[in-house]
């Protein structure tokens, strides 16, 4: 049974939800919670409460009483850019606090997010080429904004439209198709903090923002790695004469900086989405599916990458997803430019998939690198390894409840959904029986897609596979695991426990191959274990 959000409005004449800057959070709570829209709230366990800040104002002891009724609260104050609710006033035993546009001289010791962008952006699913250099639409209401349009008249390659009033210019249609023609996307500050909803429109749409580190009366420097809690990828200005040679170096970076904002902010809603979960007690998927990408042909297109993400969620609908793009080896730069336009339109993607955790590597750091990058970042005990051109089946049934459990119980380590539909000849001698009906043991280490323990993998990567390792992980692990049992029999395969999933002896296929490289070279030689 899902948790409740409250969505709790004392005033007669405020919603209770459907603002703009309700958006973000719809977005994050969306799968996890049933919502809710209450004028008063039932006696709960664990629950969400979302108010409006601003128009609560004054009330804060009546929400104070309302939110008692709950025994672990998770508590949004939202759409309070001045900070006139007194939070100081909001007082229970078991409660997190989550506070929108917040000021770090009063809510630094609250869970705290930006704006956000608007309902919607989430309409916009397309990803077109980026073909003008910078945006910028907008009401002209203070100093700072004027600063940055002066600059930007100076500049060709781009689009500007002021107004003198919100939402006076652009329909949010057009608003929307100009920004995501745009590399760049000068971000002048809200009247209040530099929180703008013009940064994560960019920021989702695939922009380079360029926040603001100033208002018109404060100097807040620092306020977005505060906001963020940590270092962020995006530029970020004083002084608005410097702004055409920032949005020059930003264009000569595209679409790479675009691409590194873009995975950075869908890692951080996904932060976000865990940070919540952690907070109301929401338990997540137990199995995380990484799958690796690198430089194929047939980039920029995204057609076998998409094959293998829309698999992964006919069987697990909401479990996260880490996709992890290496970086371009030095014998295939003449497809690195292919390469990153592949990565923008897949992240694009990303947004819609859902629950996408996607990693872009500067360097070639090749399968084994990549997991060793990640595998501390996965929270779930399983982990699915999938390559980018190795997609699950979707017309046959995979027992993932069965997987799942005959890991956690400790009865295997692995479990490989295999690409043929029966094991062929010259492969029997690795197969050691079946320990049950769905279950063949094997010394046959395969990357075709498995699922395995993390503590497990974790173990293997820490074993086998040096510091700088730079290689296929099969290369290396098919050798250990016979090595394994040739030492000490059963007792040596117990150090593996990997298993074939084998739940119709008739056809055991559950996976297969779209040889995304095509006859290219492997490069073997090159490896590093």
């Amino acid at each position: 049974m899902k948790i409740k959000a409250y969505y709790l409005s004392l005033l007669k004449d405020t919603p209770k939800s459907g603002f703009w800057d309700y958006a973000f959070v719809d977005m994050m709570l969306e799968g996890l919670v049933e919502k809710v829209e209450v004028d008063t709230i039932p006696i709960d366990d664990v629950a969400i409460v979302i108010i409006p800040g601003r128009s609560h104002a004054g009330k804060e002891t009546a929400v104070n009483q309302e939110i008692q009724k709950i025994n672990k609260c998770v508590l949004f104050i939202m759409g309070d850019e001045e900070s006139i609710f007194d939070l100081d006033q909001i007082k229970h035993k078991n409660i997190k606090i989550w506070v929108q546009n917040p000021s770090p001289k009063l809510d630094s010791e609250y869970r705290r997010i930006g704006c956000g962008y608007p309902p919607k952006i989430r309409e916009i699913t397309e990803s077109p080429e980026k073909t003008i250099d910078w945006f910028f639409s907008g009401q002209m209401t203070h100093s700072r904004r004027y600063y940055c349009v002066n600059q930007l008249r100076k500049l060709d390659n781009g689009y500007m439209l002021t107004s003198d009033h919100f939402t006076g210019g652009l329909s949010q249609d057009e608003y929307y198709q100009k920004m995501l023609s745009a590399k760049v996307v000068p971000c002048p500050s809200g009247p209040v903090t530099p929180d703008t909803f013009r940064l994560f429109e960019a920021l989702e749409l695939g922009c380079v923002p360029i926040a603001d580190n100033e208002t018109r009366t404060n100097d807040w420097s620092g306020f977005w790695e505060w906001l963020f809690d940590g270092p962020v990828p995006f530029p970020c200005i004083n002084d608005y004469d410097d702004l055409p040679g920032y949005i020059d170096d930003c264009v000569k970076q595209y679409p790479a900086l675009n691409n590194e904002c873009q995975s950075w902010w869908l890692r951080k809603q996904s932060d976000y989405k865990r940070q919540i979960m952690k907070d109301a007690d929401i338990q997540p998927e137990s199995i995380t599916a990484i799958v690796t990408v690198s430089v194929i042909p047939s980039h920029p297109q995204t057609d076998i990458l998409e094959e293998t993400i829309n698999s992964i969620r006919h069987h697990l609908p909401s479990s996260e997803i880490i996709i992890m793009f290496d970086g371009v080896r030095t014998e295939q730069k003449e497809l690195e430019a292919n390469y990153n336009e592949h990565i923008r339109r897949v992240l694009n993607k990303c947004r819609f998939w859902g629950n996408v955790r996607p990693y872009i590597c500067k360097e070639h750091l090749h399968q084994s690198g990549m997991i060793k990058k990640i595998i501390d970042d996965i929270q779930t005990p399983l982990l699915m390894f999938i390559e980018q051109d190795t997609p699950v089946v979707i017309d046959e049934k995979i027992d993932f409840s069965f997987i799942e459990k005959s890991i956690l119980d400790g009865q295997s380590n692995l479990i490989r959904l295999h690409h043929e539909g029966v094991i062929p000849e010259e492969h029997l001698h690795l197969m050691l029986g079946a320990l049950n009906d769905k279950l063949m043991k094997t010394i046959q280490w395969s990357s075709r897609p498995h699922v395995a323990s993390v503590a497990f993998y974790r173990r293997i990567m820490d074993t086998y596979f040096s510091a700088n390792s730079n290689c296929f992980t099969e290369d290396l692990l098919h050798g250990k695991v016979q090595d394994s049992f040739q030492k000490d029999g059963m007792l040596g395969w117990e150090q593996w426990k990997i298993h074939i999933y084998t739940p119709d002896k008739k056809n055991i296929k559950r996976s297969y191959h779209l040889d995304g490289r095509n006859g290219g070279k492997k490069y073997e030689k090159n490896q590093v274990f």
